[in-house]
């Protein structure tokens, strides 16, 4: 049985729902207003303005971590490959002040944990959530009961 509790958000539905999203909001912006950008330039840059757009999002979301604990270990999923980092490595999670609204309606919040790699050297990691604090809350939980 897997013990281990999923900290941030899914990242599928995100690198999915996002750009799948925009991408039929662009196309359906181009067809309501395709008889005052005619063809030519204005429908040129338009187009070129929102693959640049996309492209970003999606660059954005693609460089996002998976990030799970249990009681003994931190993991660290990124490009398919997961780091164990034991939870007593674990320093502290904050939160930063970037957050994103998705559709107007779905908001995440951007939090970092600051922790011992397994060399001995202080690093780094961010990851997305929504709004459900009390992963947040179990997981400052885990790393106290742990360090006593």
């Amino acid at each position: 049985m897997d013990t281990r509790v999923r900290l941030s958000s899914n990242n599928k539905f995100l690198n999915i729902f996002t750009p799948l999203s925009l991408s039929i909001f662009f196309i359906f912006y181009i067809i309501e207003f395709s008889e005052e950008l005619k063809t030519g330039t204005p429908l040129v840059v338009t187009i070129i303005i929102g693959i640049i757009l996309l492209l970003t999002i999606i660059n954005g979301f693609k460089d996002n971590n998976e990030i799970y604990y249990d009681t003994d270990y931190l993991y660290i999923t990124r490009n398919k490959e997961t780091i164990q980092i034991p939870i007593n490595n674990v320093q502290n999670i904050n939160w930063t002040t970037r957050k994103q609204k998705i559709l107007g309606i779905f908001l995440f919040y951007l939090y970092e944990i600051n922790y011992l790699n397994n060399n001995g050297i202080n690093s780094e990691i961010s990851f997305w959530i929504g709004s459900d604090s009390s992963k947040i809350d179990d997981f400052r939980n885990t790393i106290l009961n742990r360090k006593k």
